[in-house]
């Protein structure tokens, strides 16, 4: 996925480098509308982001 110009990450300089909650949500608002769009490639990322967030299974 290549950003365009007004997606583009925004660089930091010393103690500002925490992610906000609201940039957290605006990333997470473009990669569904992105795979809602059919980019395969964001759909995967959503798959594989939604396992991570899943608590393991032990019980086997």
């Amino acid at each position: 996925m290549a950003f365009f110009e007004h997606e583009q990450p925004i660089r930091r300089r010393g103690r500002a480098r925490n992610v906000s909650k609201a940039e957290i949500q605006a990333a997470w608002d473009r990669i569904r509308d992105k795979a809602k769009a059919g980019d395969v490639q964001a759909s995967a990322l959503l798959i594989a982001l939604a396992k991570q967030a899943q608590p393991a299974d032990h019980s086997e």
